[in-house]
């Protein structure tokens, strides 16, 4: 009967053994390019410190040398425009079609990163919503990365231009994980040349 338990316990000993080899072992696989980069990617994080809608830049008209126009001298060119004969002018001067109106929204954000081997860049996923909350459309920005060290944030700015933008308006921002098979592609660091 001591033989039989000592065969037994030498027998769970070895599968054990077993499936522990095959846990370590299977643990160890070479991972894929794809692979690496979301796990780099996962040591990143991001905060959006604050949006802005930019105000419209003035449209510049043109002074003639030697002082300023007048407010008169505006009215007698509105005046000779709208003098009969120039309607020929008016026709044939072609407007370009309007586009969708955007705003241009100002974009200030901190990033972190938690790594060692920082990507080139990341791309982040922004969410337009309206005042209730119901998501309106979704950007995406690529923040190049290369310089960026273990621990030290990076803070930065830059504009996109919104089409559709109303006032109480509200923007989010985050980095997106896991990504669809059927959108990597729009994500630049899993690009071959990133």
């Amino acid at each position: 009967m001591h033989q039989t338990l000592g065969y037994q316990r030498f027998h769970h000993i070895l599968i054990w053994s077993l499936f522990a080899t095959l846990l370590v072992g299977g643990g160890c696989a070479e991972k894929s390019p794809m692979e690496k980069i979301a796990e780099t990617r996962a040591k990143y994080t991001v905060q959006l410190n604050g949006w802005l809608p930019q105000e419209p830049e003035p449209e510049p008209f043109e002074i003639a040398e030697g002082g300023e126009l007048e407010a008169a001298e505006v009215e007698g060119v509105e005046a000779e425009m709208a003098e009969p004969g120039t309607e020929e002018m008016a026709e044939e001067a072609v407007e370009p079609e309007p586009g969708p109106e955007t705003t241009a929204i100002h974009f200030d954000v901190i990033l972190y990163f938690d790594g060692d081997e920082t990507l080139p860049g990341i791309t982040l996923d922004i969410t337009h919503a309206d005042s209730n909350e119901q998501e309106k459309a979704t950007y995406r920005y690529w923040a190049n990365t290369a310089d960026m060290l273990r621990g030290a944030p990076l803070q930065f700015n830059f504009v996109l231009e919104i089409p559709n933008f109303e006032p109480g308006d509200v923007f989010s921002m985050e980095i997106r994980r896991p990504i669809p098979d059927a959108e990597i592609s729009e994500y630049g660091e899993f690009s071959p040349g990133a």
